[in-house]
């Protein structure tokens, strides 16, 4: 086990800069996620951990080694690829004992290994089958308990539920960070899924065009974006543009279209200078009669567009001014008798929006 540390780490393919000057240190035994849309310089990041690629600037540290030019092999690097990479024409007891074998151990011993592994992920009894007569869920812990044959000192992850369905992705989340926990074993993990990210991870590092913009556990992510980008990529948003705030009595106070609303400030939190937008989450809304006044909240007129039935919620579109609409997540059975055309007030707690530079 170690932990990871990247000390101004840059990576270009010629003009072009994959990976913006990163610093960043991972704990030991933290399972990280690396989360962005294509193109963010996730896999790039994962990649310089592995040892594929080496910065154009910059070092990787392992634990207190610098690893920087150091060849994959020698860094005691663990990997699942998204497609697994198993070999077919070998048995699972072949698969996950290769490196062992590789190395040298007895055949008493890998075979010991093995079995404790096969225990772990859950898989006892199927030694003797082919990767072929498993299912993609199965394939996928044979593929970590390979990985982790040779107890490496940090295990890497690439988008490896990518192949799965829904219900099998979602159970395997959990049997991933299980594993993961059992073994402690400082965990880098990259996905562009949200939720994925959100249900696994120790912190989370979001990254874009580059750049990593945040990094925090689930709720810090989710409660407390730090941009923009941050806050439209994790769950669902609603961005108000509005008036530049002013800060007066612990609140920040500004407004949209004549309306004056008011936000929490978050220790530390830095006012927009240049342009604001508002963010609040649709289950942070509230929908009321159009002539309902209710004291402590802020309060925006509208005009409902359209409620969508989605099982355990009612999404309702709300437009509150020209060519913008809110969307509002309200339980069936605390939505009022509204339809589509009637006019309503949306409300929220001024705790519950925060202020991002546009």
């Amino acid at each position: 086990m170690s932990k990871v540390t990247f000390r101004k780490a840059v990576k270009r393919y010629g003009t072009f800069t994959a990976l913006q000057p990163l610093d960043l240190n991972i704990r030991e035994g933290e399972f990280l996620t690396l989360l962005g849309p294509s193109g963010c310089g996730k896999t790039t990041t994962l990649r310089l951990v592995a040892g594929f690629i080496q910065p154009s600037e910059g070092d990787v540290y392992i634990g207190d080694e610098n690893v920087t030019g150091i060849p994959p092999q020698k860094r005691g690097i663990g990997m699942v690829f998204q497609d697994y990479a198993l070999f077919p024409h070998m048995t699972i007891e072949e698969n996950i004992g290769f490196a062992l074998k590789e190395r040298g151990d007895s055949a008493g011993a890998i075979r010991t290994r093995v079995w404790d592994l096969l225990e772990l992920v859950e898989l006892q009894g199927v030694q003797e089958r082919y990767p072929s007569e498993l299912s993609g869920g199965q394939q996928q812990r044979v593929a970590v308990a390979r990985a982790v044959a040779h107890t490496p000192r940090v295990l890497l992850m690439d988008e490896p539920l990518g192949a799965l369905d829904l219900k099998l992705r979602e159970s395997m989340q959990i049997e991933l960070r299980n594993i993961q926990k059992n073994l402690g074993i400082t965990t880098i993990y990259v996905t562009h899924d949200q939720i994925e990210a959100m249900n696994m991870s120790d912190r989370i590092a979001v990254m874009n065009q580059g750049v990593m913009e945040q990094i925090g556990s689930a709720e810090e992510v989710y409660d407390k974006p730090t941009t923009k980008f941050v806050a439209d990529f994790i769950g669902q948003i609603n961005l108000i543009p509005v008036d530049l705030p002013e800060q007066t009595n612990g609140h920040a106070v500004t407004g949209y279209m004549g309306s004056e609303i008011k936000v929490g400030l978050a220790p530390g939190r830095i006012l927009p200078t240049k342009r604001a937008v508002l963010g609040i989450r649709p289950e942070q809304l509230d929908i009321v009669p159009a002539d309902t006044m209710p004291n402590g909240v802020n309060q925006l007129s509208g005009r409902i567009v359209v409620a969508r039935f989605v099982g355990n919620v009612i999404k309702v579109e709300v437009e509150i001014g020209p060519e913008q609409t809110i969307v509002i997540d309200s339980h069936p059975s605390l939505m009022p008798q509204l339809s589509g055309g009637d006019e309503v007030a949306v409300t929220w707690k001024p705790e519950a929006g925060f202020l991002l530079e546009d």
